[in-house]
């Protein structure tokens, strides 16, 4: 406190010198006081400082250049550059000059601008693999107004959605185009640099629509949700009617799968391999023939894929209708085996004469060159069955009986010889089956020379035969393989087959080729079974 103003204070005057010095120090602020009030003014600068930089960064500068803008910040006005800085640092002038600047082995001129920049004159400056679009970025603007859009290929193989709606791409796989070798390129204003925005237009195959790619990250955050809304709304307008198509087009297809149900039977083709399959199986050794059909299915099941029938095991209605045409198959072809059989014996057709016309005319290829010893026993077997059978005179279309009388021999034969289960290699089975073929060749004496019919045999077994005679055992089916599938499945449950007269309608004069892969594929097959059980 100064010394006059300590003088003048008095024990009666105290309270009015205590107000001129509160009165002094409001004044005259403290030191404190004016240290707060420079750092608030520092702070102040600082702020607006900051506020400068961030608009001046956000400001485009575009440089004039013969009438092209060359440069470019993302967001807008141009800013002329400062000639006098130039010459006061030192630094050569914008000079405007042009010159070809072509790579070597082709490319377009450019023309070179202000710091020898160049500027593109043609569409090459999109491509990101370009020789000449390293370095700065040109002017959007002039990439928009001298783009010139690629045509897209003909030839190349587009997917249905992509043809119908090509500015959606549903295809993500798509592996990144690489980025070229050399400095690396600037960003867009969309945050990529143009090797990866080619390389993502590549991806989502929107190659026409490029100048789209490029101008969308130049337009303002309004615009840009204005367009996404528009083309999620396009969208699910696209989505709602295709969904409504849809709806239509399954509702058709299922009533069309019932009509196709309720209408399918086998092709002629197919018709042919049933009926070769049911003659294949009447001349095998087999312990009832009853349900002859039964093999046939089995064979089916087996060979689905093979024989164009592999829904026979999924769809019920086809497996239906194809097992009646296999029972239906089987009445026939037994009428057919019983007549050519009555009409041997009548005739007094020799065993082994009589076996080898059935063997050509019923087995699948390749047929055996001889007949297999059990097969001329079970044939001797049959004929024994018809020959008092065959003497009565039978009522057409009445059951002559023969099959029941065949399937109650072969029910005695089988409990007779139970022990010994292998009827062809059996020696009990062996034993009878030289029994019987010695009872029928000196019941019905050989007539032919090495196997040769004589002609009037031939004619009335032909006649009998009907249409048992023919090609139809040739269909491409491999016997083999046809037996194997007869070895491996037995039916378990055999259906009773009625004997039926054959009508005029079952005879096969269908000359329809039949696939000539089917047979090399069921020997293939089999073969290969084979090599697998020898080697196990």
């Amino acid at each position: 406190m100064p010394a006059g103003l300590i003088a003048k204070i008095s024990d009666n005057n105290y309270k009015e010198a205590h107000t001129v010095v509160d009165v002094r120090r409001a004044r005259c602020p403290s030191s404190r006081h004016r240290r707060l009030a420079v750092v608030e003014f520092a702070i102040f600068v600082s702020t607006a400082v900051f506020c400068a930089t961030l608009c001046f960064m956000n400001t485009p500068i575009r440089y004039p250049q013969q009438g092209l803008e060359t440069y470019d910040r993302p967001g807008g006005g141009p800013a002329r550059h400062n000639h006098r800085s130039t010459h006061r640092s030192g630094a050569a002038p914008y000079q405007q000059r042009s010159r070809p600047l072509s790579p070597s082995g082709g490319g377009s001129p450019l023309l070179t601008g202000m710091n020898n920049f160049p500027t593109p004159t043609s569409g090459d400056y999109l491509s990101p693999l370009a020789p000449q679009s390293r370095g700065p970025r040109q002017s959007p603007d002039v990439l928009f107004t001298q783009q010139q859009p690629p045509q897209p290929n003909p030839a190349e193989e587009q997917d249905p959605m992509d043809a119908l709606y090509p500015a959606i791409s549903y295809s993500t796989t798509a592996p990144m185009v690489p980025a070229p070798p050399g400095p690396p390129s600037p960003a867009t204003p969309s945050g990529f640099t143009p090797s990866e925005l080619e390389g993502l237009i590549e991806r989502y195959k929107v190659q026409s629509l490029r100048n789209k790619v490029y101008a969308f990250p130049q337009m303002s955050l309004d615009n840009k949700l204005t367009l996404m809304f528009l083309q999620q709304l396009r969208i699910e307008t696209q989505f709602s009617a295709i969904s409504g198509v849809l709806a239509q087009t399954e509702t058709r297809l299922a009533h069309l799968e019932k009509l196709c149900e309720l209408a399918w039977t086998p092709n002629k083709s197919q018709m042919k391999i049933l009926r070769a399959l049911v003659r294949h199986y009447l001349v095998k050794v087999l312990p009832t023939y009853t349900s002859l059909g039964g093999y046939v299915k089995t064979y089916i099941h087996n060979n689905a894929d093979v024989l164009h029938m592999s829904f026979y095991a999924t769809d019920p209605t086809i497996r239906t209708t194809i097992n009646g045409l296999c029972g239906e198959l089987a009445s026939q072809m037994k009428s057919s085996f019983r007549k050519a059989l009555f009409k041997a014996v009548q005739n007094k057709v020799p065993l082994v004469t009589f076996a080898k016309n059935m063997y050509n005319s019923y087995h699948l290829v390749p047929v055996p060159k001889d007949v297999p010893t059990a097969m001329l026993a079970t044939f001797a077997l049959m004929r024994q069955v018809a020959d008092p059978l065959a003497k009565k005179k039978n009522t057409a279309g009445s059951d002559t009986g023969f099959w029941k009388a065949l399937e109650a021999s072969q029910d005695a034969l089988y409990k007779k010889h139970s022990p010994d289960k292998d009827r062809v290699n059996g020696p009990a089975w062996q034993e009878w089956a030289t029994a019987i073929i010695a009872k029928d060749k000196r019941k019905w004496p050989s007539r032919e020379d090495d196997g040769v019919l004589i002609p009037g045999a031939v004619q009335e077994i032909d006649a009998a035969l009907g249409i048992a005679r023919g090609d139809d055992n040739d269909v491409g089916i491999s016997g083999a393989n046809a037996d194997e599938s007869m070895q491996q499945t037995v039916p378990e449950e055999p259906e009773p087959e009625e004997e039926r007269e054959d009508d005029e309608d079952d005879e096969d004069d269908d000359d329809t080729p039949i696939n000539a892969d089917l047979g090399t594929e069921l020997a293939r097959r089999a073969e290969e079974q084979q090599l697998v059980a020898s080697s196990e």
